[in-house]
């Protein structure tokens, strides 16, 4: 989902004989977005530049463990293998063994992804929830006040 070069994945996936397992569907919101968040079993964003993606605080908020590269803000939550898989920007190999250490751990044990499942939630409403971030705002507002 999203937009980008969407073309190239399409072509990607015929070449590679996976086209009719894959589905391209383009910018999504409202109740598709909150159905495809819902049906996921995790989040993946292959992103070579971010601030900090909002996409990700969805997932999170969804309870779903996300697989990542580390860009724009991730970095300063980002713990490998604790609460979300990393991968370096373009570093395909990475991505691919992460995507199957995941795919492994919901199919195996769950450890993994229970562990990288939990701390999403963690960070949903313990971190990034409004009533954190509306406190954090009030308590630096009323600090530049004084």
């Amino acid at each position: 989902a999203g937009n980008g070069e969407v073309e190239i994945g399409k072509a990607i996936a015929v070449e590679c004989e996976i086209a009719n397992q894959v589905k391209f569907l383009g910018w999504i919101s409202g109740e598709q977005k909150d159905k495809i968040y819902r049906e996921a079993s995790f989040f993946c964003l292959p992103s070579y530049a971010e601030g900090f993606p909002m996409a990700v605080l969805d997932a999170w908020a969804y309870g779903l463990p996300v697989i990542t590269t580390p860009v724009g803000g991730i970095p300063d939550v980002a713990k490998d293998n604790e609460n979300m898989l990393l991968f370096n920007p373009g570093d395909i190999e990475t991505l691919s063994m992460q995507l199957e250490k995941m795919i492994s751990s919901i199919e195996g044990d769950q450890i993994l992804y229970n562990r990288i499942k939990t701390a999403s939630i963690e960070l949903s409403e313990n971190v990034f929830s409004k009533a954190i971030i509306n406190k954090q705002l009030e308590d630096l507002y009323e600090e530049l006040s004084q």
